[in-house]
């Protein structure tokens, strides 16, 4: 019979969170009340795994008290770990308090469960520009996110383009400007892999011609014309034609020789519309998939990851 007053008693809420993947901590909150008596009462914690799957386990969950001993009326957090080796299953950690003349057990719960490897897909930049003319494009990133060791190659691809048109937009990917090719896009970390998806549209073709200035010729050729008829000033008829002569034939191969080099030319844009069409004016989303080229597993994400692009 315990003496009169140092009696308690000890109570575990449930694990926090009630299941974990291996590594991750759980919690619960172990409160102590003096029985029969409001003398307080110290009471010393300990903690032990009594029970757990069956098989070699050689990372056992381990388990602490925030505080110990306690006074009554008191609380302590219990914090109970695991490690990647720790066995997938349930666990019982029986907690034990001893006072000066009592000593009380509760236990609590802690569930390790399986961890499957597995990866995500995010979109981390977002389009840009929002909104194009038909030939031109815009980019987005998307990250690859592996979760519980997962690794592998995984194949990108918009899976389907709404609304669908004929020269609907086109995307493609590819991870520091190389194209995404079979198998697909390496994850070899516990870091997400950046990847950038670029959308084309079909639009009018856009080319270059060069633009002949006249002006240019009128600088060059006047000076000479004006120096040759000062040198001809007082020649005779048939010997001035002759100077003439020369003096245009030599201003000709001048300005064949130095206009290229002399930037003389101007490239101006030309528009051609395209024989095939142009994408039509809409909204168009994007619905991204992955498949990794080994498994054929798909992204873990609970929604399909979109974009959106407007053509106008």
């Amino acid at each position: 019979m315990p003496a009169f007053g140092q009696d308690f008693t000890i109570q575990a809420s449930a694990m926090n969170p009630p299941s974990v993947d291996p590594g991750i901590p759980s919690t619960a909150t172990i409160s102590l009340s003096t029985l029969n008596s409001t003398s307080a009462v110290d009471v010393a914690l300990t903690c032990a795994v009594t029970a757990g799957p069956t098989g070699t386990n050689a990372a056992p969950p381990t388990c602490k008290f925030s505080s110990t001993p306690v006074s009554t009326p008191g609380s302590s957090t219990i914090t109970v770990n695991s490690t990647a080796a720790t066995l997938p299953g349930s666990y019982t950690i029986t907690i034990t308090g001893t006072g000066p003349t009592t000593t009380h057990q509760t236990t609590v719960i802690f569930n390790v469960v399986a961890v499957i490897p597995q990866y995500s897909l995010s979109v981390t930049n977002a389009i840009s520009p929002t909104s194009v003319h038909a030939g031109n494009g815009a980019t987005a990133t998307i990250s690859i996110i592996p979760a519980g060791g997962y690794t592998g190659s995984v194949m990108l691809a918009c899976s389907a383009v709404t609304p669908a048109v004929t020269l609907s937009p086109v995307c493609t990917f590819s991870t520091n400007n190389v194209p995404e090719t079979a198998p697909g896009i390496p994850v070899q970390t516990t870091a997400p892999v950046p990847v950038t998806l670029t959308i084309n549209t079909t639009g009018p073709i856009v080319t270059t011609t060069e633009v002949f200035h006249p002006e240019t010729l009128y600088k060059f050729g006047a000076p000479l014309m004006g120096l040759t008829l000062l040198a001809g000033t007082g020649m005779r008829r048939k010997a001035r034609r002759k100077l003439f002569g020369f003096t245009l034939l030599l201003l000709i191969a001048s300005l064949l020789l130095l206009l290229p080099a002399c930037g003389n030319t101007n490239k101006g844009p030309t528009t051609i519309q395209n024989p095939a069409g142009n994408t039509p004016n809409n909204n168009y989303t994007f619905m991204l998939s992955g498949t990794d080229s080994a498994t054929g597993q798909a992204p873990s994400n609970a929604t399909e990851v979109s974009v959106t692009l407007t053509v106008n």
